[in-house]
């Protein structure tokens, strides 16, 4: 879950292999980090990149939908400021050789902090 509005980042220097609606998931993102590993995120409201694109670590790939708010705070990467309130689902799903893969060990989850 996320903050309505949350701007969502690559956990890892990337190429972008799609960006754009995918059957009912929504807007999604695919990121190679590797050969033969894909991050698929999905739920995204807005999404930003190209096919091809290499993008570093860090690097905003989308944001997820919620109200509109007024302050800036709640568009923080890492959400200080912003409360506990999470009401957005975004999907995540590592791939490698085409096997689903824990996604905890390439994302920082709360109970990292």
């Amino acid at each position: 879950a996320t903050r309505p509005r949350a701007i969502v980042t690559s956990p890892a220097a990337s190429t972008i292999r799609y960006v754009g609606p995918l059957l009912d998931l929504g807007n999604v993102v695919i990121l190679e980090p590797q050969v033969d590993t894909l991050f698929v995120l999905a739920g995204l409201d807005i999404v930003y990149g190209q096919a091809g694109q290499v993008i570093a670590g860090g690097t905003p790939i989308g944001l997820m939908g919620g109200p509109e708010s007024g302050t800036s705070s709640q568009m923080s990467p890492n959400g200080e400021g912003t409360g506990t309130d999470r009401t957005e689902t975004l999907y995540i799903e590592v791939r490698q050789d085409n096997t689903p893969q824990d996604p905890a060990d390439w994302f920082r989850t709360d109970k990292d902090r």
